[in-house]
């Protein structure tokens, strides 16, 4: 029974927020399954991987399951947060399954997040 809509997720008031659908109560559960081909899987290493996430406020991410992140407080546009060996080892073939967990309490309100691989360029 969980309702859909685009990214991100808040209030306009919020900095730096790009509104997709209005989010205003005190918590949000968010879910996104997404798949990823064997061979994309053999390439990706530790390191490599970050979340590309804007909160306001507090956050709680999960990768299949099992916490990767917990963001405390609130930023003003996006960051990256970096994906280390184990949040990578929980990846697998086929599905997987980004969750969010944030938590409002005061002010403007928003949460964007997803997954990016970082691939440094000879130059």
């Amino acid at each position: 029974a969980w309702s859909e809509g685009p990214g991100g997720f808040g209030t306009a008031r919020t900095p730096g927020a790009r509104v997709g659908t209005v989010w205003d109560g005190p918590d949000l559960w968010l879910r996104r399954s997404f798949g990823l081909p064997g061979e994309a899987l053999l390439r990706l290493r530790a390191g490599s991987l970050f979340l590309r996430v804007h909160h306001d406020e507090d956050a709680e991410i999960y990768l299949n399951g099992v916490q990767v992140a917990a963001l405390e407080g609130y930023t003003t546009g996006y960051r990256l947060e970096p994906l280390g060996p184990e949040a990578v080892s929980l990846l697998r073939n086929g599905g997987n399954t980004l969750a969010v967990h944030v938590h409002q309490t005061d002010g403007g309100q928003f949460i964007d997040v997803g997954i990016v691989e970082w691939v440094e360029t000879g130059g």
